[in-house]
C-alpha cells in the first residue's frame, strides 16, 4: 500500500491501515536517522568509525560581516586558531570514505575573547560541511563553517 498524507481514506479499516503504514514509514525514517547520528557521534579509538574516517585536519572558512571578507584556514585537531575575536578549536574531524557520498563533520568549540574580558563560550558542537546552517555559530560579526576534513589520523 503506497499512501501519501494527501490521500483520502473513506472507511475506518482503511484509516487504521493507513495510520499503521504511515507510522511504520515514520519509525523507519527516525531509526535510519538515529543509526546515522550514532555513526557520526560514536566515539571510538579506531580510525574507521561506522561510515566516517577520522582525520587530523579541518579546513574552515570564516566571514567577517563588517568587512565582507572571507578567510579560509586549516586547523589540526586540538590546535587553537583565531579569527577576529574568536578562538576556535577543532576536537574531531571526520569524512566519508571515497566510495560514499562526500560529507565532512567536525566537532568545533568557539570562544569569544574581547579585549579586557574573559573568553566566553559561543559554540560547541558538530558542524557539517554539506549543511552549514544545520548547527551553526550565531555571532553578530562572524560566521564560521566547515569546508572539509583532510589528512589521515596517525
Amino acid at each position: 500500500m503506497n499512501l501519501k498524507l494527501s490521500d483520502r481514506i473513506t472507511d475506518s479499516t482503511s484509516k487504521r491501515t493507513a495510520i499503521k503504514h504511515l507510522t511504520l514509514k515514520l519509525a523507519t525514517f527516525v531509526l535510519s536517522k538515529v543509526v546515522w547520528i550514532n555513526c557520526v557521534y560514536g566515539q571510538s579509538e579506531s580510525i574507521y568509525t561506522g561510515l566516517f574516517i577520522d582525520t587530523n585536519k579541518a579546513v574552515l572558512q570564516g566571514l567577517d560581516k563588517t568587512t565582507a571578507r572571507v578567510s579560509t584556514f586549516e586547523l589540526n585537531i586540538n590546535e587553537r586558531g583565531t579569527f577576529g575575536t574568536l578562538i576556535i578549536k577543532v576536537r574531531a574531524c571526520r569524512k566519508r570514505p571515497p566510495t560514499e557520498p562526500p560529507e565532512s563533520a567536525a566537532y568545533v568549540e568557539v570562544l569569544d575573547k574581547k579585549i579586557g574580558e574573559e573568553p566566553t563560550d559561543l559554540f560547541a558542537g558538530w558542524m557539517f560541511a554539506s549543511s552549514p546552517t544545520l548547527n551553526s555559530l550565531e555571532h553578530p560579526v562572524y560566521d564560521v563553517w566547515v569546508l572539509k576534513c583532510s589528512g589521515s589520523k596517525t
